[in-house]
């Protein structure tokens, strides 16, 4: 299973905001328990400010909620980052997954 913690950079502060997963069901999101005191809503009416796990049920970005899928490296950002050996290869093969794009 293909995990990743997000964070958030707040006035030169790493912040641990809250961890994607892709599973059989799709990408899931789950905000980190310390966050869950705060007032910082990432997404407020896709992604509340709450325990439990969220899932994009229409599946809109290959099951990615648009917030992540908007950080995601566009086109060509794609396309430059697969000129290394198994860029294209990946894409080709169908292994390529939407969190693939995110660890930079």
């Amino acid at each position: 299973m293909k995990r990743l913690n997000v964070f958030c950079n707040m006035y030169g502060k790493r912040l641990l905001v809250g961890r994607l997963a892709a599973a059989d069901e799709g990408i899931l999101f789950q905000y980190a328990e310390s966050l869950l005191g705060s007032k910082l809503s990432l997404s407020p009416f896709k992604l509340p400010l709450q325990p439990g796990v969220f899932k994009d049920e229409h599946k809109t970005f290959d099951g990615l909620h648009g917030l992540f899928n908007d950080s995601l490296p566009d086109g060509w950002g794609l396309l430059c980052s697969w000129t290394g050996n198994s860029g294209p290869k990946v894409r080709a093969s169908g292994t390529y997954h939407p969190l693939t794009g995110w660890p930079w």
